[in-house]
């Protein structure tokens, strides 16, 4: 023993005492430490009036985030129909311009090629308007 105090620097602070102090033994004995309180069951304490509270609030706000996700879920399902509707009108109003465009407006003018004056004027509502041409004197 006395060459491993020569060896050890903490020799001159080696305390032969604590060897045989429970605390500071590495062996498993499945002995209770005397300085550790014995583990007993916990009792359930009531919560605070802000605990509830807090409890409360946090239930509540998780359930108001779930309505809000699936009222935005369902008003993007609304957008995304009514976005579909439109490029189908769209396209139903682009057919109906293309096989007007090809026959021509009927509004479109036309040269008169013999010169002739025009007695009548024929209208969407397909009544026929005739010009009165006063006579010349």
């Amino acid at each position: 023993m006395r060459n491993y105090q020569k060896n050890n620097p903490y020799s001159n602070t080696y305390n032969p005492g604590w060897a045989q102090h429970p605390n500071l033994k590495y062996s498993n004995n499945n002995t209770l430490n005397p300085l550790t309180p014995n583990p007993t069951p916990q009792q359930q304490r009531k919560p605070s009036a802000f605990e509830e509270a807090m409890t409360n609030f946090v239930k509540m706000s998780t359930s108001n985030m779930q309505e809000m996700k699936a009222s935005q879920e369902a008003t993007q399902r609304n957008h995304e129909a009514s976005i579909k509707n439109l490029e189908n009108q769209i396209g139903q109003l682009a057919k109906q311009m293309a096989t007007q465009s090809n026959g021509g407006f009927s509004g479109n003018t036309q040269d008169n090629h013999k010169n002739e004056s025009c007695k009548a004027i024929e209208l969407r509502s397909k009544k026929v308007l005739s010009l009165v041409i006063p006579k010349r004197k």
